[in-house]
């Protein structure tokens, strides 16, 4: 299956493998800690920690969660800010160097703090890597949210721009549609459709019977009911999985189907829901993928972890 839902107290059981490449992503969110925390006993070969390269206090005190042992196997590697050339190099690099190609080791990457520009950039590398070494193992972890901050997480838009990798090819001939995957940041996914200003918009919800967080689902209908009477009859309405990759790239494909537009999609939800926004658009090189780059985040109290992860079996999408 390829995408299984366990207490991170189980993982150990699941990663009992010759060895284990745990790529992660430090973040003032503690939900980076959970699965490695959980998994730190086992055979791990290499645990490599990507960091934005100037930190915050709230990030740095993150690391207290895990243990002296655990820190002193990572290696850590920092990530620019506002440079997507130089983080696609730097992520590039450390796939390269720190996973194993063959099918002797386990290469876990716990995507659960990574920025969503960052995954769509790991999951366009991991996809050369797929075709040079099939039969490479690789498995995403990502550390539901138990609650989120329901004053705001992020606010001020500072930069708006396609992620490397996902430009799309757009024609001048062809008008422009958005569509807008919303999550729970809805000044964010306003400033992306103004910037557009689209011919045609799409905003959608996760599904209630596809959803991780009965709580958050709510929260985020409340949020699309106010979206959409924002922009009333100038956009249209879909829902799609937080579940399952496979069934938000046919959604994608059902949505993208008129060719008289250029289509930019705004994947604002859960990383799950990315996956397959990311999968859809690296098999239609014409859609294009945007990412909004924020002046703050509220990082006190952003979210909290629970006690439950999934794991992804990568390369099932990939073969």
């Amino acid at each position: 299956m390829a995408n299984v839902r366990l207490h991170t107290s189980e993982l150990a059981n699941l990663f009992q493998e010759d060895g284990i490449n745990f790529i992660t992503r430090s973040s003032f969110e503690s939900r980076w800690t959970p699965c490695l925390n959980s998994v730190k006993n086992c055979n791990i070969k290499t645990l490599t920690i990507l960091r934005s390269e100037n930190q915050s206090n709230e990030a740095k005190n993150t690391y207290k969660l895990l243990d002296e042992k655990t820190l002193k196997l990572a290696s850590l590697v920092s990530l620019p800010k506002s440079k997507p050339e130089e983080t696609y190099r730097t992520i590039r690099a450390t796939l390269e160097n720190n996973l194993c190609f063959d099918n002797s080791e386990l290469n876990a990457i716990d995507i659960s703090s990574f920025k969503r520009e960052e995954l769509f950039i790991i999951i366009l590398i991991l996809k050369d890597l797929f075709e040079k070494h099939p039969s490479m193992k690789c498995r995403f972890l990502y550390n539901e949210v138990d609650s989120m901050n329901e004053d705001w997480l992020s606010r001020n838009t500072s930069k708006i721009r396609t992620i490397l990798g996902y430009s799309g090819d757009p024609k001048q001939s062809k008008r422009t549609c958005v569509i807008s995957m919303i999550g729970h940041e809805i000044n964010r996914a306003k400033d992306i459709i103004d910037a557009y200003d689209p011919s045609k918009l799409m905003i959608g919800r996760g599904m209630n019977t596809e959803s991780i967080n009965t709580n958050l689902c709510k929260r985020n209908e409340v949020f699309y009911k106010e979206l959409s009477s924002y922009y009333g009859d100038e956009c249209s309405k879909f829902e799609f999985s937080l579940l399952d990759p496979i069934k938000v790239k046919n959604l994608l494909i059902e949505l993208c189907s008129d060719e008289d537009y250029n289509y930019v999609i705004s994947p604002l939800n859960n990383k799950i829901s990315c996956i397959g926004a990311s999968l859809f658009a690296l098999e239609n090189q014409d859609i294009q993928v945007c990412y909004s780059q924020m002046l703050e985040y509220n990082r006190p109290s952003y979210s909290k972890p629970s006690e439950y992860a999934h794991i992804i079996d990568m390369e099932e999408y990939f073969k």
